[in-house]
């Protein structure tokens, strides 16, 4: 994610990480404790710069993943909307595949233990 500034020039930038073949073990001996982990992403230095649509869009995928809401996740997505979940390495087409996958993350979600 790249935020700009008003003049275009780049505020934040928050980059993927696929850490996959850097080994449990040394995962968990870099891991941060919980209580020093960041709080956010300091996404308050760059402010609100998203058009309308993208926000009302962004809020209700938000709202629909809290809530476990596969369905009314994927109603969010284009019919030809393709949904690539990276460090699982699948793609999903359309809203229906995606509505799934969302539903059954959701039930892992609610099961697992670890916080969210």
């Amino acid at each position: 994610m790249v935020n700009l500034n008003r003049q275009g020039r780049i505020t934040r930038w928050v980059d993927y990480w696929d850490g996959r073949h850097f080994g449990t073990d040394n995962l968990t001996k870099s891991r941060l404790p919980a209580d020093q982990f960041p709080k956010d992403f300091k996404e308050s230095l760059s402010g609100e710069t998203a058009a309308r649509g993208i926000r009302s869009v962004s809020n209700s995928l938000n709202a629909a993943l809290r809530n476990g809401d596969g369905a009314a996740a994927a109603s969010l997505f284009a019919s030809d909307a393709v949904f690539e979940d990276m460090p699982a390495h699948v793609q999903l087409p359309g809203p229906r595949s995606i509505g799934a996958y969302l539903t059954s993350a959701a039930g892992i979600r609610s099961t697992a233990a670890i916080s969210w």
